[in-house]
């Protein structure tokens, strides 16, 4: 629970009645409501609204030195669904198991940036992401089960590199085509 002091006082009839809660700490952070739990509860939506918006300002305002790549496999025709189903599962698949890692912590704390790239096919993927993981980056393979497409074969599809810093994922990715 946040500890942000909270002064509580009553209303005036002629100014309405109820309650006013005010965080003095935090600019602009004040509640009302018709009794004084009423205005606890909101001052304390205030406050967590507060302190988000000054965190999505810091993050806007932060240099993007951050990123997630997401190479997608042009050869295999996947609809731009199966695409996306398919990245959305390398991006977890890199990020929640390594939720401790300093690099996803700073990715996820900033505007975490994720980019979609194309490779040409299974060898230009592998490639690249043994390439990643040599170099000490967060990596994950997708393999897909083929159950709504691919006929039933288990198929690489995505991979994610990353999150880790910008330059170093340039190095090996760079030369690759927006998807």
């Amino acid at each position: 629970m946040d500890d942000t002091p909270i002064h509580l006082r009553p209303i005036a009839e002629a100014e309405g009645g109820g309650w006013k809660a005010i965080a003095p700490a935090l600019p602009g952070c004040i509640a009302r409501g018709a009794t004084a739990e009423h205005a606890l509860e909101a001052i304390r939506v205030e406050i967590a609204n507060w302190h988000l918006h000054q965190a999505a300002r810091f993050a806007a305002d932060a240099p993007l030195a951050m990123k997630q790549v997401l190479l997608i496999r042009k050869d295999l025709g996947m609809t731009r669904g199966k695409e996306i189903a398919q990245g959305a599962h390398a991006s977890m698949a890199a990020v929640l198991p390594n939720q401790d890692d300093p690099r996803v912590k700073a990715w996820l704390a900033g505007p975490f940036a994720k980019v979609a790239l194309v490779v040409a096919d299974e060898t230009e993927l592998v490639e690249l992401y043994e390439k990643a993981a040599e170099a000490g980056h967060i990596t994950a393979m997708i393999v897909d089960s083929g159950r709504t497409m691919f006929n039933g074969v288990p198929t690489r599809t995505v991979a994610a590199i990353g999150p880790g810093d910008l330059a170093e994922i340039d190095a090996i990715t760079g030369h690759l085509k927006l998807r």
